[in-house]
């Protein structure tokens, strides 16, 4: 990922996690109903994921909370 300069999405991780690991941004976003993997304040929280991208090519991330 690093030496192509990508941009990961993953979904399969039941959780939410926003971050960059080794030079990479990935995103985890996978809680849409099945059990979670993380207490609340460590992204383990229900949610779908709102991404926009700005003039400058820069890309929000926004976590949109649902409640079970």
């Amino acid at each position: 990922m690093r030496e192509y300069n990508a941009f990961g999405i993953f979904s399969h991780i039941h959780m939410f996690w926003n971050g960059t690991m080794d030079g990479v941004h990935y995103i985890v976003t996978g809680a849409g109903g099945a059990p979670l993997y993380a207490k609340p304040d460590e992204g383990g929280f229900y949610h779908y994921v709102r991404l926009g991208m700005g003039a400058d090519g820069n890309i929000s991330v926004e976590p949109i909370k649902v409640e079970s």
